[in-house]
């Protein structure tokens, strides 16, 4: 699944360790934590916050060690999603991926429509002392994708050739004459066993003109019938009529 751009703000002064994100560094509103699905891929974004507002020192602070993790709602040992490597935080915001995908988190979830879980961060700081910062719950959606069901059913679907020639326009830059046989008139155009009708923009021929390639034993008229030079080879009784 696509990434999902999430942004948390983590109080670190808030005194319910269940319920610690906040709107912002500067609004410290509650916020909830969203809902994931198993197969999900969260662009996460991480800052800490103080209690009265304004970025946490360990925000800013490389050399504190951060570990996000899935937990069991009950408190268990087992973690299912984890994410601690981190780049250095750019402007007290620390980003990394935090993929659900994983096979541990797919057999807790089982068969389970939805669940819940524990969203687990855990500060490590210089020292080596430890602080948990969240155990927020968090709602999980067990979304399994059936292939056959997301992904269109591509089925081919060409233009054939007389399909082509009827319902799109050439433009043909190097035609700059109607007769002559050079390579740069329009009767040099090879027409054996070409399919009609044809309609070429010539831009370079007057002020533009359009032709169009027909079957038929007109003869030729100049600025308005062009007999091609292989014309009535191979029975290819076909022309050039100016249509504008």
């Amino acid at each position: 699944m696509a990434d999902t751009n999430v942004r948390l703000y983590c109080n670190l002064g808030s005194p319910d360790i269940t319920d610690p994100f906040v709107t912002s560094e500067v609004d410290t509103q509650r916020a909830p934590v969203p809902t994931a699905a198993r197969k999900d891929s969260w662009n996460l974004e991480l800052a800490f916050v103080d209690a009265g507002g304004g970025f946490a020192s360990e925000s800013g602070d490389a050399t504190v060690d951060v570990r996000v993790s899935i937990g069991d709602a009950t408190g268990g040992s087992a973690l299912h999603v984890t994410q601690s490597s981190w780049p250095a935080p750019v402007s007290n915001i620390r980003t990394a991926e935090f993929d659900f995908a994983t096979s541990e988190l797919e057999t807790a979830m089982g068969s389970t429509e939805q669940a819940e879980f524990t969203l687990e961060i855990r500060l490590t700081y210089s020292d080596g002392s430890q602080r948990t910062v969240s155990s927020a719950p968090i709602t999980i959606v067990n979304v399994v994708y059936d292939d056959e069901s997301v992904l269109p059913s591509v089925e081919e679907d060409f233009l054939t050739e007389t399909e082509t020639n009827s319902q799109f326009i050439r433009v043909r830059t190097d035609i700059t004459g109607e007769t002559g046989g050079t390579s740069t008139d329009l009767d040099s155009i090879v027409t054996a066993s070409g399919i009609v009708p044809r309609t070429l923009f010539l831009p370079n021929l007057g002020n533009g003109q359009m032709w169009l390639r027909v079957s038929g034993t007109e003869s030729e008229s100049a600025g308005q019938i062009v007999r091609p030079d292989d014309y009535a080879a191979s029975t290819n009784e076909q022309y050039w009529i100016r249509l504008l």
